[in-house]
């Protein structure tokens, strides 16, 4: 079983509300991109999640999975937001090879309008920074 830890990120006047993305429920899953790791590099730099028209208020959240395709075990050594909207939680024990990791993320839209691109960047223990942009439109 994995364990999870959470780690909220404050950004976007940083800081957070009561009205955070932990708090409220959420209004759509959305399964992301899978990142393989070969011990030497991502094969995965970057990659968009589509959220598509979210609905002014709504909680949209979803997960992506980090495979150790290697002979080590691979550390996510951090992941950070782009914006305090967005929140995450990730596999904080060595993934060790064959085995896979998951960065579960929480975008809320309170307070936010049109188009929104949010950037998760995640460091691991080697190679290159990999980014998840999450896209959608935030109807008025």
């Amino acid at each position: 079983m994995l364990c999870m830890s959470a780690l909220l990120l404050p950004a976007c006047g940083g800081g957070t509300s009561s009205g955070s993305a932990e708090a409220r429920a959420v209004s759509e899953w959305i399964e992301g991109p899978v990142i393989t790791v070969d011990g030497v590099s991502q094969k995965l730099l970057s990659d968009t999640v589509q959220m598509g028209d979210i609905s002014p208020g709504a909680v949209v959240a979803g997960v992506f999975h980090i495979l150790n395709g290697g002979s080590g075990p691979v550390v996510i050594a951090g992941v950070s937001t782009s914006c305090g909207c967005t929140s995450t939680e990730f596999t904080r024990e060595p993934i060790l090879p064959g085995g896979e990791g998951k960065i579960s993320y929480r975008f809320d839209s309170k307070g936010y309008s049109g188009r929104q691109n949010k950037v998760i960047t995640v460091r691991l223990s080697s190679g290159a920074p990999v980014r998840v942009i999450l896209k959608g439109y935030v109807e008025e």
